[in-house]
Parts: structure tokens; sequence; C-alpha cells
């Protein structure tokens, strides 16, 4: 297959060597456990109506690179 259509068919895919997990995202923000010292919790800022918990491991299809 020619590179062009390669690259052509991977840009319609999406496709990414990157692994898009959350802790590279930039609506992912640690903040601080209030019970458990040097303990830090992972959130999502994404949503306007507030953030949630997520796992830094995890991705969804709303991910940005951190700039």
């Amino acid at each position: 297959m020619k590179r062009s259509l390669v690259l052509e068919i991977k840009e319609t895919l999406g496709y990414t060597e990157e692994v898009q997990r959350c802790d590279k995202c930039k609506y992912h923000e640690e903040i601080e456990n209030s019970y458990v010292d040097r303990m830090w919790d992972d959130y999502c800022t994404y949503s306007n109506l507030g953030k949630f918990t997520v796992s830094a491991e995890a991705h969804c299809n709303k991910f940005e690179p951190k700039q």
C-alpha cells in the first residue's frame, strides 16, 4: 500500500502511537486527598457541571493532550 494512503487511513481512524491516558489529558487534574497525607486523587475537569474522579490509566473520546 502507498505510504500516502496509509497516512490518510491512520488520520481518518484517529490513530496515534501514544497511549491516550487520562493523566496525559489537559482535562486531568490531581488534587490532594483531604484524608490521607501525601496522596493525590485524579479528577476530570471536562464537564462544566463539575469535576469527578477518574482512573489515571483510563481514557475517553474527549482526550486532548496537555500543552
